[in-house]
């Protein structure tokens, strides 16, 4: 039996609200993930969690998604109120081979869900 620990998951986090901060914080906590980038739309957003937590921001997913490969993505977007979703950038991480933490809502409408 082997004592080594296991390689920790690469984790992305997109959307950087209270909630993505919160995510990105507690997965750099974490000996078991490893936070390799964060993604927002808002330069502001991104630009305070490079300094915040040492790791390049990006202002867009596939850019990010194709810079990093991460094992996981955590989506914390803004919700409707901010004319935003979780469904194009939850589809975006899965078709890159992403497992995918999502916050809820999936998406505001019915039919793509």
């Amino acid at each position: 039996m082997s004592s080594s620990s296991p390689r920790p998951l690469r984790v992305a986090v997109i959307g950087l609200g209270p909630i993505g901060n919160l995510h990105a914080r507690l997965y750099q906590e974490d000996d078991l993930a490893e936070l390799v980038g964060v993604c927002d739309l808002l330069p502001d957003r991104a630009s305070a969690a490079t300094e915040r937590f040492g790791v390049p921001a990006f202002p867009d997913v596939p850019t990010m998604l194709s810079a990093l490969s991460p094992d996981v993505c955590s989506v914390a977007t803004g919700g409707y109120e901010y004319s935003s979703d979780h469904y194009e950038p939850t589809i975006q991480a899965l078709e890159a081979g992403c497992h995918v933490l999502c916050e809820k809502p999936i998406c505001n409408e019915l039919q793509p869900a």
